[in-house]
């Protein structure tokens, strides 16, 4: 099987993200193929070093402030000179493992990197000008890097079939239209698939003991222990939190929204519908979950006062307001029914078997525990 992945996939997961790992599991055991155009790298390293630069340059400006500070009461610092004085280096240093970073990952999954050819040039220049393919319209220079990204998987596709993970609402429309190609918006989707469990279960079949965890970790009654664990008071539900492109249907907020949409931990004596996806194996110690459940859940945004204004009375009061900026902007809250989607992530700190992992199920959170069990958040539907 082989896998491409778009640019803002790269950025949502990173490397060591848990559906990351499933990939370079069957990646490193020659049963999957990552290959890779190369601008969706370059676009990855650019916009990594650009938000590094940014928040190196951000540091530097607090550190001027405070030494200007300092100097108007006569004082001096120098180990805060010597520490703005290093943040050039500092910076170069954090860039390069970046890129080292990269370049691991690279040889770990055996990744092939795709360069353009020549040829899907004269097919760019033609979509630019009439906006067609993956362009919005008509000589829209920012879509250039997708549009060539978009070709040169096609020109891929002419030859071999291809499963693309990509989440870019243009992009990801033009390559759904292409033969050859099966589009998906997310990891998660994509491993939820028939073709890649399969896969799963036939390097897990090699370990016994894999698959006897894995049935222990699917179980009703660890489910019902982990999900006990997760909704305590302060545990990973409590802290839970989806933010911007994480937060789908927007539209369904009660106002328009201008941006800064939060979602935080739901209400959990709401919760209902929960539903397991199937266990993962990672390596013999570490098991990811899928989980989705419906629930109540907080939800921060900004609106417009004036918006507000004009709804109904009777659904005002649904809506909290809490501040008031100088042109009309508000921060507002409102509980919302949503389908929340996450993972559970099980690690056993220590070898044991299938009843033991069972019988640790009941220490889940404890101190001493064996068990690691982690909710991670991926994503909400409003």
């Amino acid at each position: 099987m082989k896998v491409s992945l778009d640019t803002n996939i790269l950025h949502q997961e990173g490397f060591k993200s848990q559906n990351m790992q499933i990939l370079e599991r069957l990646a490193s055991a020659g049963m999957l193929e990552i290959s890779i155009a190369d601008l969706v790298l370059k676009e990855y390293e650019t916009k990594r070093v650009s938000e590094i630069g940014s928040n190196f340059q951000s540091i530097a400006s607090r550190c001027e402030e405070v030494i200007k500070t300092l100097r108007k009461a006569g004082a001096e610092s120098e180990p805060l000179k010597a520490l703005l004085a290093s943040l050039d280096s500092l910076e170069a240093s954090v860039c390069e493992e970046l890129e080292r970073s990269t370049g691991k990952w690279l040889g770990r999954c055996s990744v092939k990197v795709m360069e353009q050819d020549p040829k899907i040039y004269k097919q760019l220049w033609s979509d630019y000008f009439n906006g067609h393919g993956a362009f919005k319209k008509a000589k829209n220079r920012e879509d250039i890097p997708d549009a060539v990204i978009g070709l040169s998987l096609v020109d891929y596709a002419a030859s071999e079939k291809l499963a693309v993970v990509c989440k870019d609402g243009q992009l990801k429309g033009y390559l759904d239209r292409v033969e050859n190609l099966d589009v998906y918006d997310g990891l998660d989707a994509l491993i939820a698939t028939r073709g890649i469990q399969d896969l799963l279960r036939l390097l897990d079949a090699k370990d016994t003991k894999i698959e006897g965890l894995k049935v222990a970790i699917g179980s009703d009654v660890f489910k019902d222990k982990v999900f006990e664990y997760i909704c305590k008071h302060e545990s990973d539900l409590y802290y839970a939190c989806w933010k911007d492109d994480e937060v789908f249907n927007q539209h369904m907020l009660p106002l328009p929204s201008y941006g800064g949409v939060v979602v935080n931990g739901p209400v959990v004596n709401s919760i209902g519908g929960i539903s397991y996806g199937p266990v993962a194996c990672i390596n013999t110690n570490h098991f990811v979950m899928p989980i989705s459940f419906v629930c109540d859940v907080p939800v921060d945004f900004a609106c417009g006062y004036g918006d507000y204004l004009q709804m109904p009375d009777d659904e005002k009061g649904e809506i909290e307001l809490e501040s008031m900026d100088g042109d009309g902007i508000c921060d507002a809250s409102v509980i919302m029914q949503a389908e929340v989607y996450g993972q559970i992530v099980v690690v056993c700190l220590e070898e044991m078997s299938a009843d033991g992992l069972l019988a640790h199920g009941n220490y889940i959170g404890s101190e001493g525990s064996k068990l690691d069990v982690e909710f991670v958040p991926l994503k909400v539907m409003l």
